[in-house]
């Protein structure tokens, strides 16, 4: 039985406007089938494989700015080739001094 290999830590950048986050999660050819993605309005989370690699990853949202929609029409991703893009619309306008709790 082989040992089970951790999985591994993907890159992420953010930026921000007063009312949206934009979120990158900075991984080449991510398997689309493989790829999971929950969105909530305190956290996000993905797991997936990119170049044969197992990628995984939680985000939990700084309470204190009020979280994102996740259910906001705005807010919404892409798996992109050269990444995964999140378009993300906050709960409340405003700047958040810090992405995570």
């Amino acid at each position: 039985k082989k040992p089970k290999m951790a999985k591994l830590l993907p890159p992420v950048t953010w930026a921000q406007r007063k009312d949206t986050l934009f979120v990158t999660i900075c991984l080449p050819d991510v398997d689309k089938e493989s790829a999971k993605i929950d969105l909530k309005d305190d956290s996000l989370t993905f797991s997936g494989k990119s170049e044969g690699k197992d990628y995984e990853l939680e985000l939990v949202f700084v309470k204190e700015c009020g979280g994102v929609d996740a259910a906001a029409e705005g807010s919404k991703y892409s798996i992109k080739p050269r990444n995964i893009q999140f378009h993300l619309v906050k709960k409340e306008e405003g700047t958040w001094p810090r992405l995570l709790e």
